[in-house]
């Protein structure tokens, strides 16, 4: 990771209601200026808060080809917009099935199908690890500008961006998961926002902390489909 530095001493602070930053070495010495900050994140627009934020991990690009899943699309819109749930928080849907098996084929095409109902912003990022996780937050952080003034610590920016997105509504916020160890630190929660996991695991189901996501399971596709996506 460009932004995660190799200092042997643990963060000071970890304890301080993020323990799990206690793995992590200090960050980087951050960049002087933006310009020189190395990105592992795109943003199109403007970071005014009357425009969408679109903050996704590099190279992540709409489907060429979307097939075999219309009904799970249309599921997954119907419970990430649960006003039920919406109306008390986040609106949390995994999506969970077999390795290859079209759930991140699925979130991708829902995030850009979908994008202009979320004017709070998409806020995409991945957590094979704690260090992967807490660079995409640091991605966020520069996107939307917080002032973090000049704290190196990820304990600092994390907190800052779960506060900004606390503060916010109207957002789409998903997390591509492996790693669920300290997971729960980094989920925001505010009233009228969405919150969709993709990963093999279930380790977030029927659990508070992860807004008791609900659950659908993407069947493997048939030979026909599997077939014209590896020709598209």
């Amino acid at each position: 990771m460009p932004f995660i530095g190799r200092e042997k001493h643990p963060i000071p602070g970890a304890s301080n209601g993020l323990d799990g930053f206690s793995q992590l070495k200090q960050p980087l010495s951050r960049p002087s200026s933006p310009s020189t900050w190395a990105s592992s994140a795109e943003s199109g627009l403007s970071t005014n808060n009357t425009e969408q934020f679109f903050v996704k991990p590099v190279g992540m690009r709409p489907n060429t080809v979307f097939i075999g899943r219309e009904l799970e699309l249309a599921e997954l819109h119907k419970m990430l917009m649960d006003k039920r749930r919406r109306a008390e928080g986040t609106s949390a849907v995994l999506l969970q099935c077999l390795p290859g098996g079209g759930k991140t084929h699925l979130a991708r095409e829902y995030i850009y199908q979908y994008r202009d109902e979320y004017p709070g912003g998409i806020f995409f990022v991945r957590a094979k690890s704690l260090a992967e996780l807490a660079a995409g937050f640091w991605d966020i952080a520069r996107k939307v500008n917080l002032s973090l003034g000049e704290s190196n610590n990820p304990q600092h920016f994390v907190s800052a961006v779960r506060k900004w997105l606390n503060r916010r509504h109207e957002w789409l916020d998903g997390i591509h998961f492996s790693y669920t160890q300290d997971l729960r630190n980094f989920i925001p929660d505010s009233k009228d926002t969405s919150l969709l996991y993709t990963s093999t695991e279930r380790a977030v189901v029927d659990h508070h902390h992860f807004m008791n996501p609900q659950i659908i399971r993407t069947p493997l596709l048939s030979a026909r489909e599997a077939q014209i996506l590896l020709q598209s």
